[in-house]
């Protein structure tokens, strides 16, 4: 009997889950050694946070990158990220930020 793969649309919905307390989503397929998640496409891996963002929202310029408004490299909730310059995102980086929390 053939392996029939997952639909991609499929493995990306189905590979986090909701931290009710910060209202991440927390991704629960593969990682990178970075902290980062990490899904196939057409045979290449991508990020799952970029991934998320062009899913929901739309492409990421080529010259853009995702912040973690939450800090957390794990979260792929789009609501939780913004796309941002890669300089502005160094920035970033070493700022003391207080992590966003959206949940209720």
């Amino acid at each position: 009997m053939p392996i029939t793969e997952v639909p991609y649309e499929t493995r990306l919905l189905s590979r986090y889950e909701v931290d009710q307390e910060t209202g991440c989503w927390n991704w629960t397929g593969t990682m990178m050694r970075v902290g980062y998640g990490q899904i196939s496409r057409d045979g290449r891996n991508q990020p799952a946070h970029r991934a998320m963002w062009e899913y929901f929202r739309g492409p990421i310029g080529s010259k853009l990158t995702v912040d973690h408004l939450c800090l957390n490299r794990r979260c792929v909730n789009p609501s939780h990220m913004e796309i941002v310059s890669y300089s502005e995102n160094n920035r970033r980086r070493f700022q003391h930020r207080e992590p966003l929390r959206t949940a209720a």
